[in-house]
Formats: C-alpha cells, structure tokens, sequence
C-alpha cells in the first residue's frame, strides 16, 4: 500500500494532516483501527501510534507494518499509560509539526471520507476543532453513540448547573439521515481534529480519566474556539466484550475507580457548574469494569437495586400523602447509599 494518497476532492488544501493513534482501553484492536485508517483516508497523512507497553503478538503487528509503511511511526512507553498521557507524550513529538492533527481512539473504525468531511468542513467554517458522528458498536450491533453535544442549563438548590448532553444517544443509525452540520458545545475523545495552533495554545492534556472530554471541551470554550460536528464523517468505537486476555490487565488499569473518582472530583472542583453531572459520573468506572469483572456486575446490580428501591418509597410516600394528607404519610425513607 502506497503512503498517502492525492484524489480527494475539496479538502482543506494538500497539508500532510498527523493522524495520532492513542491507546484507549484494550491492543487488540489496534490492527483494525489502523487498517481502517489506510483503507480510507484520501488525504495526504502520517500515522503516529502511542504504544503503551503492548502485548507482544501486537507489537509484533504494528512493526511489521512498520516496515512497508513508512509514513507509519510508533512511540513506545514500557508502562501502561492513561489516554491523556499518550496524547502528552504525543505532543513532545508534535513539536516541529503544523497544521491539522486528528487524534483517534485505537478501538475506532474510520469510514469512508471520514477525514475529507472533517477537512472541508473547517475549511467551510473557520473552525479549528471539529468532531465526526460517532457510532457504537457492540456485538455487531450498531447504535448512535453521539451526534452533536450540548451543554444544557439549569439550576440546583439556586445555583446554575450544566448538564452534558449527548444528542441521539442509543438511537438507530437511520436518524443520521436527517443530520445537519452544527456548532455545538463538547465532543468525544474516540475522534476529533483540532488545529496545531489551538492544541499549542491549549497545552497539555489534563489528568482526567473520567469527563475528560467534557472538561477539555469547556477549555476550549473558555479560550473562545468552536466545536463544530460534522455528521458526513462517520467513526465506529467497538465496544467490549469480548476481550482477548491480554486486554483485560490494561482495561483495568484504564477504569480505576479511584482515578476515576479523582478525575471527577477535579472537575466539579474546577468547574462548580457540573455538580450534578459529577454526581451522575461517579459510577462510569465501575459501569466499564462491570463488563469484565462479575463482582462489579454483581455491585452494579445491587446498586441499581438500591436506587430503584429509593425511587418506589418516594414515590409511594408522595401518593400516601396525596390520598391522606402529609399527617398520615409514611416515614420518611433515610437516604439510600450505593
């Protein structure tokens, strides 16, 4: 296979983009992610792929590919690294680098024109950091995982509180027909390009395990710059289980829950705005290890138990009260702990 190649049609100019491969939560997709990036990119690229102490048969694979593909580059660690680690360490080695940087999760599927939509959309906009749809697959069945993301407002206990929204989220793919290209508020980590200017300007990644998105999109809110969602560049994130066994010790590095809950402890700490949404975070890394480990099933189950428990009591002790009065309602049910 050649290493780039020239026939896209109205794309932004004929810049070499770097195209950033960034350990997620497992190797054994990382074949198929980067095949995918072959397949299907027309522009002029480089791959630079963070290898993060990958198992053997992997890194067996990358460097053979390697070998034919020399516009292929791997950056190797001898630890297990945190995605926003591997994009720092990505960013000592984009230095000298100008112009557009695609950053792509290694358990994505790139589509078609995925980049051409995604270059001509800035061009066509102004904007510096855009994202494509993001699919879901999982088992072979294909969802909606994100269209465009808003940050919607409201208030709690007095106080203004915004709630990440993540537009069409489990629907069918068929509601991408009707989908128009929008600025919107945050995007997804699984892809996004960004401009070397406004990642220089943003500098490095912050150590977010959990909200990590959310958090870097605020920033750039903060600084002025637009997102903006282009919906004709389609990427797929394949969601486990399965697993190959020598994913797992990574995937549970990757969902700590106590980095999990220091990530989301910092970001209601830095932006009080998002105290409801921390809250609701909290329980994301245990969702994730619930899908290899059976005693985070088991706690996940129990605590969906003990929530759906609390919402019955209060929903009987409103209706007791509606029927007889507040004098002949039921006590109060103390607070529920998960």
């Amino acid at each position: 296979m050649t290493t780039t190649h020239n026939h896209a049609a109205g794309t932004a100019g004929t810049e070499i983009v770097t195209i950033v491969i960034v350990p997620r939560e497992r190797f054994s997709l990382i074949p198929q992610c980067v095949e995918h990036i072959y397949a299907f990119t027309s522009e002029p690229f480089k791959v630079l792929l963070l290898d993060a102490n990958s198992p053997k048969p992997v890194r067996l694979w990358f460097e053979n590919w390697g070998e034919s593909h020399p516009n292929f580059k791997v950056i190797s660690s001898p630890r297990y690294l945190y995605p926003y680690e591997a994009k720092n360490l990505a960013l000592e080695h984009l230095k000298d680098t100008s112009g557009w940087i695609v950053f792509v999760d290694n358990d994505v599927k790139v589509s078609p024109h995925w980049l051409t939509w995604l270059l001509r959309a800035a061009q066509e906009t102004g904007a510096k950091v855009l994202h494509p749809l993001y699919f879901l697959e999982h088992k072979g069945r294909v969802e909606i995982h994100m269209a465009d993301g808003q940050f919607k407002k409201g208030r709690k206990n007095g106080k203004q509180i915004i709630q990440p929204v993540m537009k069409f989220v489990g629907q069918h793919i068929s509601e991408a027909q009707n989908f128009k290209r929008i600025e919107d508020d945050f995007l997804e980590f699984h892809t996004f390009l960004i401009h070397k200017s406004v990642l220089d300007e943003m500098s490095e990644f912050e150590p977010f395990t959990l909200a990590e998105d959310v958090n870097y999109s605020f920033k750039l809110k903060e600084i002025g710059e637009k997102i903006v969602f282009e919906p004709r560049s389609v990427i797929t994130y394949v969601a486990g289980p399965p697993f190959e066994p020598y994913d797992l010790p990574f995937f549970k590095f990757r969902w700590n829950p106590v980095q999990g809950k220091t990530s989301v402890e910092k970001l209601k700490a830095t932006w009080p705005v998002f105290d409801k949404y921390c809250d609701e975070k909290l329980s994301w890394a245990q969702f994730h290890l619930s899908r290899v480990s059976p005693f985070f099933q088991l706690k996940r189950g129990i605590r969906k138990r003990y929530l759906w428990c609390g919402d019955v009591l209060k929903a009987v002790r409103r209706r007791t009260a509606a029927l007889f009065g507040a004098s002949m309602s039921m006590v109060k049910p103390g607070k529920l702990k998960a």
